[in-house]
This record gives structure tokens, C-alpha cells and sequence, in this order.
């Protein structure tokens, strides 16, 4: 079965809430750390200090800093740390206590209780900038503060409705697999784990650590990874098998011409990398890659549009 599954598509809606978010944090960008006359401590506060930490009444490697500026309520330090330091006033010294969480690095560390000697120098408070038609044309191309909100609201509502059709496009395809019944070979199964397992690491090196870094952290290994991913991987291996027969079925195919055209977007989408186009548009294994890509699309776009006329 291709359609009838009575899946409705959301209807993108946007708030006056949600517009002001998203001035809010044009604003966010815009603001500068003035004195609290105040001077006192409260959340939301930044505060230079100097702390030194004692465990049993003797200093501890890496426990003191100087001129640091810790925001109250960003959860940035030890659990409580930020906390103690609220009420105190400019120039005042107060002990903070804390306990390092029972997994912190490094271990020798982990579940003690320690006391910080805290020297607030100087409480500072963050001023956002008043939200008028100046404000506006500074971060914009727009004279007055309507239009720029008319505009946030929308980008807002043309990203709400590109969610929509992606998730009434991922609901389409699952649903569409759901009902199919095919036995997915264990080989296919294993190749979309491994390649989960790729994406993964792809995903730690954008955060500076490696495979073998977060398995020493979490103490998992590649098999528990193995076992973790294996559930997706057969789903993921379904829907491949699922598409290709609903291609096949329905008669979907990908010409020459579509291939190249594929290519010559490619090119004037990516002019700094012609030769490595190029290199790719010789290459028989990726144009082989490339048309079962094509493929996929155009059979993802067919299921879309029976499921949307029904």
C-alpha cells in the first residue's frame, strides 16, 4: 500500500511570542556589561571574582583563578557554586561549599566536598538595547522596528512550514515502510550500523573528541555502540529496501539527462570545486551513488504526493 494512511500535514503557525523571542535575542547580541550600581549579586549577575578552592583545608591543583567572570544562573560552574554567591556585595570575601558530582574529571576529584574562599571584585549587569526603529536599522536593512518584526515573523512561518513537510514527508516514508513486509537481510543491516557508526565519530570531532575518548568516558564499547544502533540501522535498512520496490513497482527511473543535470547543478552551486566535480562526474561508482540518490528523491517525492492528494 502507497497511500491511505490518513496523515494529515501540519498547518505552520507562528506566535506574537515567538516573534519576540527572536527580537529578544537580536537584542541578546547587541548587549553590553555595564557596573551594578546595586552591586550586589543576584541571578543573572556577572561577577568578577577570585576564588581558591581548599579540600580538608589544603589547595587543590587547578581550584584557583583570578578576574574571573562567572554569569549566576548559567550553570556554568559546580553545582551550588553559583548559588553561594548571591546576596554577597563588591568587595566582599565569602566561603562557598560544594561536592563534585560523583562523575567528574578527573576522578580523583569526584564526589568530594570542597570549600572556595570567593572575592567578589565587581558586579556587572547585562544592558539590552531599547528596542525602537534605531535598534532595527542597526541589525537590519529595515527603517522601522514593524518591518523587521514583520519580516522575523516571516522567516518563522517558512521554516515552520519546511518542518511540516519534512516531518509529513518522514511520516509518509514510515508509514509506507510500517506496512510493508520484507525481510531485511542481516549484511544490510550491519552496513547502516557501520555507518551510523561513522556518523557518530563524524559528530564527536566536531566537538573535539574522538570514538575512543567518549567510550573511556562512558565506559561503552563497540559492541554496546553495536547493540545501540542496530534498531535504527534496520529500520533505516527497511526503508531502503522498501523504496527501491516502490520505485521498481510504480516504474521510477533516473535518465542520463537527469544525471547530468544533476551535475551541472552541482557545478554552478559549487564553482570553487569544479575540477573535483569533475573528478566525480568520471567517477562510475559515484554516478552510480548519485543516480540511487536521484532515485530515492524522486520515489520519496511520488509516495509525498499520493499521500498528500489523499
Amino acid at each position: 500500500r502507497l497511500s491511505g494512511f490518513g496523515i494529515e500535514k501540519k498547518v505552520p503557525e507562528v506566535t506574537d511570542a515567538e516573534v519576540e523571542e527572536q527580537l529578544n535575542a537580536l537584542r541578546e547580541r547587541l548587549a553590553t556589561l555595564v557596573t551594578d550600581e546595586a552591586g550586589e549579586v543576584v541571578q543573572g549577575s556577572f561577577a568578577v571574582i577570585d576564588f581558591e578552592g581548599f579540600i580538608d583545608g589544603e589547595p587543590f591543583e587547578g581550584g584557583k583563578g583570578e578576574g574571573y567572570m562567572v554569569e549566576i544562573g548559567a550553570g556554568r560552574l559546580l553545582p551550588g557554586f553559583e548559588e553561594g554567591l548571591i546576596g554577597a556585595k563588591a568587595g566582599e570575601v565569602r566561603e562557598v561549599q560544594v561536592t563534585f558530582p560523583e562523575d567528574y574529571r578527573p576522578e580523583h576529584l569526584a564526589g568530594k566536598q570542597a570549600v572556595f574562599k570567593v572575592t567578589v571584585h565587581e558586579v556587572k549587569k547585562k544592558e539590552l538595547p531599547e528596542l525602537n526603529d534605531e535598534f532595527a536599522q542597526q541589525v537590519s536593512p529595515f527603517k522601522t522596528v514593524e518591518e523587521l518584526r514583520a519580516d522575523i515573523k516571516n522567516r518563522l512561518i517558512e521554516a515552520a512550514a519546511q518542518r511540516a513537510e519534512e516531518e509529513f514527508r518522514n511520516k509518509v516514508i514510515e508509514a509506507v515502510a510500517d506496512d510493508a513486509s520484507v525481510e531485511v537481510p542481516e549484511v544490510l543491516v550491519h552496513e547502516k550500523v557501520h555507518d551510523l557508526i561513522h556518523d557518530f565519530e563524524r559528530e564527536l570531532a566536531q566537538r573535539g573528541m574522538t570514538l575512543e575518548m567518549w567510550q573511556q568516558i562512558t565506559g561503552k564499547t563497540h559492541e554496546d555502540l553495536h547493540k545501540e544502533f542496530e534498531p535504527q540501522a534496520a529500520k533505516l535498512a527497511k526503508v531502503d529496501l522498501v523504496l527501491s520496490a516502490v520505485a521498481k513497482q510504480v516504474g521510477l527511473t533516473v535518465t542520463d539527462a537527469e544525471l547530468e543535470a544533476e551535475f551541472d547543478r552541482m557545478m554552478s552551486l559549487y564553482p570553487k570545486q569544479q575540477s573535483y566535480i569533475r573528478k566525480l562526474r568520471a567517477s562510475a561508482a559515484y554516478r552510480a551513488q548519485l543516480r540511487r540518490d536521484l532515485l530515492r528523491q524522486k520515489t520519496v517525492k511520488h509516495l509525498v504526493e499520493l499521500n498528500s492528494a489523499a
